[in-house]
């Protein structure tokens, strides 16, 4: 059976991982399942598209083109022999000795590429098979001293690209978790010691009461409204442009004062903020970004 392993192909008797790789050690990669039939890969695009949407959002990228991974796919199904079956895919963010962070890491990412013929009867696809519901626990059980630690790497890689050296998980109420821990585990022991004396001293921690819906004069957006705030007329305190659903803008001057806003609808769509399209989503404006004393934001749609 041909895999491609490594960033190369291979028989998949022969093929190759290191320990050092982070997929590996952390669960630190993404993957694609693609059904194969008729001589089609069935939404190819749509797979091929959530597979860089997926490395993106845990900060990675492969160089790989999609017409170079759809290469190794058809050679790997020709020479499998493949008529009916599934193509996995798997990119990890590369291989390195091992820490959860991989702030400054030379990495290269590492693609593998598997193919299976499909095994399943036409009497199990057209009657089905029985499933059960349950809920999702796949990262809620810190307890569970498992190697699935991607939100430990993104979370200690984003705390040392911003001046720390370690993060700190809190539960969904904000507070810190401890586990009873074998008195021999002095370490553990000492880290839950620091994070219980580090909440009691702490003032940080926010709690939010709702007081009122729409606050302040900001109404009758419509649906789906996405808000974001700028200084937009310098006046000292933050104006506000609210998205919906429509792709429309509404901007809200601040007619109030910084600590005591009071908002007045004055345009929709203003500043050439249009054509945008449906569920419009505002992001941050970011002053100065072209150091010309003026402020520049983005949009962003599904």
């Amino acid at each position: 059976m041909l895999s491609y392993v490594n960033n190369k192909f291979c028989s998949l008797d022969k093929a190759q991982i290191s320990v050092n790789d982070r997929g590996y050690q952390f669960g630190d990669a993404v993957y694609e399942v693609i059904y194969y039939k008729n001589g089609k890969f069935l939404d190819l695009e749509g797979h091929l598209k959530r597979l860089r949407i997926s490395m993106s959002r845990i900060d990675f990228e492969l160089k790989y083109s999609d017409s170079a991974i759809i290469t190794i796919m058809k050679r790997l199904v020709a020479e499998n022999n493949i008529k009916h079956g599934s193509i996995y895919i798997q990119v990890s963010r590369g291989e390195y000795s091992r820490d959860h962070s991989y702030f400054n890491m030379p990495l290269k990412p590492i693609l593998v590429i598997l193919t299976k013929k499909n095994k399943e009867s036409f009497k199990t696809i057209i009657s089905g098979i029985k499933v059960y519901t349950t809920f999702d626990t796949r990262w809620n059980n810190p307890d569970i001293k498992t190697t699935q630690l991607l939100p430990n790497v993104l979370a200690k890689t984003k705390g040392i690209r911003n001046g720390f050296g370690e993060a700190l998980f809190l539960d969904k109420k904000a507070q810190f978790k401890a586990f009873e821990h074998n008195p021999n585990q002095r370490i553990s022991d000492q880290l839950i010691a620091k994070a219980v004396e580090a909440k009691a001293d702490s003032e940080w921690i926010p709690e939010f009461v709702q007081k009122d819906n729409n606050p302040f004069g900001l109404r009758n957006i419509r649906w789906d409204i996405s808000p974001a705030f700028a200084d937009i007329d310098n006046d000292g305190d933050l104006d506000a442009f609210i998205g919906n659903r429509k792709g429309n803008t509404a901007y809200f001057e601040n007619t109030g004062q910084a600590n005591e806003p009071q908002f007045v609808r004055i345009k929709d769509n203003p500043f050439g903020l249009q054509n945008i399209g449906h569920l419009l989503s505002p992001a941050h404006a970011f002053p100065g970004r072209e150091r010309d004393g003026g402020i520049s934001g983005c949009t962003a749609n599904p």
